[in-house]
């Protein structure tokens, strides 16, 4: 299996081969447990492409970590006092 996936036809080598040997993809309704949001609010996500996924043929999965970036970088910060003061 090693050389199937060291050969450039292999889309995904570079992604499995980064992955951590106890890393594994996500199910919908294991990602909307992860999130806290329900399992449809996370398929309407997919349609609409707002949250980052990988298709294995016709499934859908999602990487821990990249679920976990994604939140980061989607975060809100509180505004501060000051900038409540100016409206």
């Amino acid at each position: 299996m090693r050389d199937l996936l060291s050969t450039p036809d292999c889309i995904f080598s570079s992604y499995i081969e980064s992955m951590n040997s106890d890393a594994r993809l996500l199910n919908v309704p294991e990602a909307a447990e992860r999130l806290g949001v329900s399992a449809a609010k996370i398929r309407k996500d997919i349609l609409n492409q707002a949250i980052p996924i990988v298709r294995i043929g016709r499934c859908v999965r999602f990487d821990p970590q990249r679920l976990d970036r994604w939140v980061a970088d989607h975060a809100v910060e509180p505004a501060s006092d000051d900038t409540k003061s100016q409206t």
